[in-house]
């Protein structure tokens, strides 16, 4: 059955929302669905007998039938295991399925009507959020709904996931093609319907409750002939419009890992078998195409690559557990994922580049040790360091990926940094480019801003991933700009940065010159090089080389973890419980050292992610005004907490540009480090 829908505006938290477009949707029809499965498989054909013997209704309890009581394939909850009590257990935690049953998500109240496109963010204080209703139509909520029914066997819980299921399915029948992109808040024509939440749904939140539920009373023929159906349209869906292009995303992963699902647990479809092997096909393909030779998923962004590992494992997991697997050489692939988690986290933490924060690492490696248990590194992490062995290795380097590690140890007290320096990425990008994060002491001292709500329209956004909001160099207050060069996404080769080490010093080197400002038509080279010194404190040494001879505004950019921080001269201290940190500056001739909070204009600067949109946040700027070249040079120096504030001095002795830049640096103790940086030495 072909139909038109269209969605008109309607009224949220008073706030009329644009209309959608009118599109093409369809739904399988009994007669299709009984067209749509497999004569050759014996259940499925003594459905289509009762059929033809006894009509409709008795195939769909047939039907409906066959899936209460089958137990392969397998996945990961099966109906069979479903606890049996009289009576709801002791100390059974309800409180978000309660919720659901009234309709509520995230504290806003759809009222006993569910309106599924609604969205509070439309409301005058807020920024809107799209991302609201994507969560939203992915229906986590059902989720708490069918374990409280697994749990309790109260008969409420599913009867209320059986119904908000037919009622979406009534308003919001499946498009025939594709959501394009439109111009609304939503960003879609069909926000309901992107591949992405197909992908979730269908995978997840659909495929958990109907797993839980389907022999419930409340889950009559019908209702199991209705998710049939829906399971149907949305392999057929993914199996045409996945997102298969050039340059792929962790969208390609999940619509691919909810194609398999379909196939492998659906074989009772006549499509099952295509779907599955057309998925297996397309995920080597996107293990091969998306992580780098050193393990990065090629977004670079350390949450979204934690994803995207999620997917690949559990698509062997699944095909594993119904006896199939996938070859020694996709598994294999998947150990260089994990050994990138290892290897760049601290204190269980990986870094918050681009759309990302600081997720735990400790629970991607609890997988990775399950699936390499000869690991023991894997397992020091996991176990926070009560099994297993704890690596030796103090510098790391992702070369692809342009990711570089330094630390003095691996305990929370030890110095870390890691740095950015690599490709634009695929998606999630911020403009960060030899920008970097450091944890001393417990905690962060300098971090990434990590990620913001994904409203494009919004200036907030459009600055946290712009370079003004990260820790490397702005020109003229102009930012970095890789996004209109589409060749500086991803990389077929190692980048030429350097990171070497020896008992006293680890330097790392790399170069951004791809340009600033609108058409990236200000050209500035910057090299930037980092010195850990005695694993106690860095030095940054920034090249600064225009084409021309004009004068130009060089500014290095400090966003500090720390409620306040001063300015006094050449020296900045952060002010927080904790560590805290000393940022000293070599001086300059018409040289800048200050801190910046809460920012506006000329340009934002001092702010982080916070309350409703932003909160001011300082941020340290050590820059120069300078024609021709220019060399910064700043000694970033961490104090442990309740330790007395060294005094630090910095000196810029030589500063050739094209040469050697040689610092020295002097401690309130007497030390004295002299440390040259020559790129002219191999």
């Amino acid at each position: 059955m072909i139909y038109l829908l269209h969605i008109i505006g309607c009224i949220a938290m008073s706030i009329e929302r644009p209309p959608l477009p009118q599109v093409e949707r369809y739904a399988v029809t009994d007669e299709q669905l009984f067209e749509a499965l497999d004569a050759q498989h014996p259940a499925m054909a003594q459905v289509l007998g009762v059929l033809h013997k006894d009509g409709s209704t008795a195939a769909k309890k047939r039907l409906a039938d066959h899936f209460r009581q089958r137990a392969e394939p397998k996945w990961f909850i099966s109906q069979h295991d479903r606890p049996k009590h009289a009576a709801r257990p002791q100390g059974v935690n309800t409180r978000a399925a309660d919720r659901a049953l009234k309709h509520i998500y995230r504290d806003f109240s759809f009222g006993e009507d569910i309106d599924w496109l609604d969205n509070p963010t439309y409301a005058p204080e807020y920024e809107f959020d799209k991302e609201w209703s994507m969560g939203f139509l992915r229906m986590p909520w059902w989720e708490e709904l069918s374990k409280a029914y697994w749990a309790t066997r109260e008969e409420q819980y599913a009867a209320e996931v059986a119904r908000q299921f037919l009622d979406f399915r009534a308003k919001h029948p499946i498009p025939v093609k594709r959501s394009g992109g439109y111009n609304h808040p939503l960003k879609y024509a069909v926000p309901e319907w992107r591949t992405l939440e197909i992908a979730i749904r269908l995978r997840g939140s659909w495929l958990n409750s109907f797993y839980r539920c389907v022999t419930s009373p409340s889950f009559d023929d019908d209702t199991i002939c209705e998710f049939l159906k829906a399971f149907i349209e949305m392999g057929r869906h993914l199996h045409q419009f996945s997102h298969l292009g050039e340059r792929t995303s962790n969208w390609t992963t999940a619509e691919t890992l909810a194609l398999f699902t379909a196939g492998m647990l659906f074989p009772e479809c006549a499509e099952g078998a295509m779907w599955k092997q057309a998925a297996k096909e397309r995920m080597w393909e996107q293990l091969r195409k998306q992580v780098y030779p050193d393990g990065v998923q090629w977004e670079l962004a350390p949450g979204y690559g934690a994803g995207v590992l999620s997917q690949f494992r559990t698509f062997h997991e699944l095909a594993k557990l119904n006896g199939e697997g996938m070859p020694e050489e996709y598994v294999a692939r998947l150990e260089g994922m994990y050994h990138y988690f290892m290897y760049s986290s601290v204190a269980g933490r990986y870094a918050a580049f681009g759309d990302s924060g600081h997720g735990n690492a400790r629970s991607v490696l609890r997988k990775g040790v399950q699936d390499f248990p000869h690991r023991k590194d894997f397992l020091w992490l996991a176990t926070s360091g009560k099994e297993g062995e704890q690596p030796a290795e103090l510098i790391s380097a992702f070369p692809y990926a342009g990711q570089y590690v330094m630390r003095s140890g691996w305990t929370d007290d030890d110095c870390f940094m890691i740095i950015d320096a690599g490709p634009y990425g695929i998606a999630h990008q911020h403009e960060d480019n030899l920008s970097f994060e450091l944890f001393a002491y417990g905690d962060y001292l300098i971090t990434d801003p990590g990620s913001y709500r994904y409203n494009y329209d919004s200036p907030w956004r459009q600055f946290m991933v712009s370079t003004l909001a990260h820790n490397t160099v702005v020109v003229d207050r102009q930012g970095q700009n890789r996004r209109i060069q589409r060749e500086l996404y991803a990389t077929q080769k190692p980048l030429p940065h350097r990171l070497d080490a020896t008992d006293r010093l680890v330097l790392f080197r790399g170069t951004y010159d791809a340009g600033y400002g609108p058409k990236a038509a200000l050209k500035v080279a910057h090299t930037r090089t980092v010195l850990f010194v005695r694993g106690e404190y860095w030095v940054i040494i920034d090249r600064l080389v225009p084409e021309d001879q004009r004068e130009h505004l060089y500014e290095a950019l400090f966003r500090l973890n720390a409620p306040s921080a001063t300015a006094d001269g050449n020296v900045i201290r952060t002010r927080r419980d904790g560590p805290n940190l000393v940022i000293a500056a070599a001086p300059q001739h018409r040289g800048i050292v200050e801190v910046t909070v809460g920012q506006e204009e000329p340009v934002k600067r001092g702010w982080k992610r916070g309350g409703k949109t932003v909160l001011p946040s300082p941020t340290a700027v050590v820059g120069c005004t300078a024609a021709g070249p220019a060399v910064l040079a700043t000694v970033l120096y961490p104090v442990p907490a309740g330790a007395k504030v060294p005094d630090v001095d910095v000196e810029l002795v030589e500063a050739d540009v094209l040469g050697g830049v040689t610092v020295k640096v002097t401690l309130s103790d007497g030390t004295e480090d002299v440390l040259l940086d020559d790129l002219r030495s191999p």
